[in-house]
């Protein structure tokens, strides 16, 4: 007679093997490539499209996530990725054969209009893909499949490494704009701000893309453009939102412009009179540190000009002006044009990496949040005035400027102001703090923060003669810039080309 297993020891083996098969199964699971954990960055979205039969791995059961993929391996992914088929498949690649494994897939791509080859004819298909190449692969399938799914392109530049001229701009800014339900991007930059365009990209990071996409065309999203750095800059500056940018030149190193693009229709010809008188004002050796000249405008009689530091060459800055202000009844205001150009001029001499170390950090940041919390970290830090965004150096213009003439209770005046909860009683403090101190200020323009209080004294300095009697701290101020030879010797200069009419202007009674 055979031995009967007890039934509880049938229990327990039952429950082995049922243990057994869900670990065996979880494993299995886990393990969907042998060089993949389920714990790996990129595990989801490979698993997303191993699972949809979009992507498969090598013949030893390895995915090899960092392998640089191809251009034949991305055309099969994305034919795959949204079921592209081609009426034709004519040949149009002097090196791709029949028996190229990728032949069908590149076949396709190229006769939907997807992807093209090199000038000489050829596809190379097994080149390396950059992440350049890339969006533009995906971003021509997404609207192939449905154009909904894009608005305008975002035309400004996003990263500092793809400017209006490189040929993924579009496809770039296009692919960086989607944003999934979650708030998270099918790709972005590096931490560094750039977006690697010529980089080659890998298997995993194309898994994440092509994942990510899927779910944005399934699920929906929105189609919003990040934020740029130089817009977290303007953000933090307190630059009007509402600004409207008519025109963007690139200044050249002799010194003209070339326009890069036009948003709203403006008389070209008058923009190159407007530079004339610009450049009739600044020196050459102070040209040179504009990048850019862009037309604006925010309304009548709100913000004349202003400079901002481009934060893709942080030693240089990008010029604006008012378009509607300075050109208003089919006349260039000429003396308000080099009042505003030697305010700037002020800005751009005292606020150059000659003489403040700016905190390069706050143009990698990714948020205002992050930004405004280096920038808090970066104040502290310094022993000096911290002007704007970068502590200015011992002997620097600013610093000394700062220093002899305004009191720790006028910092903190503005700091209150600054702090003001609604528009109406941030005026009400503003004017008190004018009325407290009107005979420390050229303008009241000019007590809204040092950095404004020495560009209006050093427009003062230019434009009107020296004062005779300094007991007022405004004419002390005037005078404070006849310490520097080298600042009496551009006054000298600039006095030669301005009007007579810009010659002790009385600025506030100019604009009322």
């Amino acid at each position: 007679m055979k031995n009967k297993l007890p039934l509880f020891n049938y229990a327990i083996l039952f429950l082995f093997i049922f243990i057994f098969q869900i670990f065996t199964l979880t494993n299995s699971y886990a393990q969907i490539f042998n060089d993949i954990s389920s714990d790996y960055e990129f595990y989801n979205y490979i698993e997303d499209l191993k699972q949809r039969n979009i992507i498969d791995g090598y013949t030893d059961g390895t995915f090899r996530p960092n392998n640089k993929l191809t251009r034949g391996e991305l055309s099969k992914i994305v034919t795959n990725a949204f079921s592209l088929k081609a009426d034709s498949k004519s040949n149009n690649f002097l090196d791709l054969e029949e028996t190229d494994t990728f032949y069908d897939y590149i076949i396709t791509l190229n006769q939907l209009g997807i992807i093209n080859g090199y000038s000489d004819g050829t596809f190379r298909s097994y080149e390396k893909v950059t992440r350049g190449q890339a969006m533009k692969f995906i971003v021509n399938s997404v609207k192939l499949s449905d154009n909904e799914k894009f608005v305008e392109v975002p035309q400004w530049t996003i990263f500092p490494d793809v400017d209006e001229s490189n040929t993924f701009f579009n496809y770039i800014n296009s692919a960086t704009s989607i944003k999934l339900n979650d708030g998270t991007r099918i790709i972005k930059g590096y931490s560094t701000g750039e977006f690697g365009v010529n980089n080659n990209i890998t298997r995993a990071e194309i898994s994440k893309v092509i994942s990510q996409t899927l779910n944005y065309y399934e699920n929906g999203g929105t189609f919003e453009p990040p934020l740029t750095y130089q817009e977290a800059n303007n953000e933090l500056a307190g630059v009007d939102e509402n600004n409207e940018i008519l025109a963007i030149y690139s200044i050249k190193t002799d010194s003209t412009i070339t326009i890069i693009r036009e948003y709203e229709k403006t008389d070209l010809q008058v923009n190159e009179q407007m530079w004339g008188i610009i450049t009739n004002v600044i020196p050459e050796n102070r040209i040179q540190n504009l990048s850019k000249f862009n037309l604006f405008t925010d309304g009548e009689k709100e913000s004349l000009a202003g400079i901002y530091r481009d934060a893709y060459n942080l030693e240089n800055f990008n010029f604006m002006i008012d378009y509607l202000d300075i050109y208003q009844n089919s006349t260039i205001n000429e003396t308000l044009l080099e009042y505003a150009t030697i305010h700037e001029l002020g800005h751009i001499i005292s606020l150059n990496s000659e003489q403040i170390t700016i905190t390069k950090s706050l143009y990698t940041a990714k948020t205002i949040e992050e930004m405004e919390e280096m920038k808090g970290i970066a104040e502290l830090l310094c022993t000096n005035y911290y002007a704007f965004d970068g502590c200015s150096k011992d002997n620097s213009y600013i610093n000394s400027f700062v220093n002899t003439f305004w009191t720790e209770e006028q910092l903190n005046r503005l700091e209150e102001i600054y702090n003001a909860d609604t528009d109406e009683e941030q005026n009400q403090l503003l004017n008190d703090f004018y009325w407290d101190y009107e005979n420390d200020f050229v303008t009241l323009y000019a007590l809204s923060a040092p950095t404004e209080d020495f560009a209006e004294s050093f427009t003062h300095f230019i434009t009107h003669e020296r004062p005779e009697d300094t007991t007022f701290i405004k004419d002390q101020k005037t005078e404070f810039f006849y310490s520097f030879p080298e600042l009496v010797d551009l006054r000298n200069d600039i006095r030669i080309h301005i009007s007579e009419d810009t010659k002790n202007v009385d600025i506030q009674s100019y604009l009322l």
